[in-house]
């Protein structure tokens, strides 16, 4: 029986373990986000995006910016409010976006450029960054909207 001891040990050893890594792993926060067009309500033509970031994991993220990918390899965002985008478990945040709002043009500093959104992902304040699934589908559905300038494109 004395035999039989150290390998009953490292069993239980090696068991513990596997349990402390999958709690870790199970506890951390993850992000989910994702994107959907809308259609404008008299028109009928696509002319705002909803972006929507969801925690799935336990533990709180902090998101800081929403970034957008521009032709050119450029990369533009802007700073969220902190009250909003503290995610604890389950909580989500939304975002809407207009066709004509500035998230879809990036314009250089002396406004030379002038660059079609490609892209979105969010930031957080540990610097990860997660994509938004679908994004670049549904920002390419918007641009490809004949969506009039005059009509409020979301609320």
């Amino acid at each position: 029986m004395n035999q039989y001891l150290p390998m009953i040990a490292i069993l239980i050893s090696i068991f513990s373990l596997s349990v402390s890594i999958f709690l870790a792993w199970r506890d951390r926060g993850r992000l989910k986000a994702s994107c959907i067009a809308y259609t404008h309500q008299d028109t009928g033509e696509y002319s705002y995006l909803r972006v929507k970031a969801v925690n799935l994991g336990r533990r709180p993220i902090a998101l800081r910016y929403l970034w957008g990918n521009y032709e050119g390899n450029n990369q533009s965002g802007y700073e969220l409010s902190l009250q909003k985008s503290l995610l604890n478990e389950s909580e989500f945040y939304e975002e809407s976006i207009g066709k004509f709002d500035g998230m879809m043009m990036f314009t250089g500093e002396h406004g030379e450029l002038n660059e079609e959104l490609i892209d979105l992902f969010f930031e957080d304040t540990k610097g990860k960054k997660y994509k938004v699934k679908k994004s670049k589908e549904m920002v390419s559905k918007l641009w490809g909207s004949i969506q009039p300038l005059g009509p409020k494109t979301h609320s």
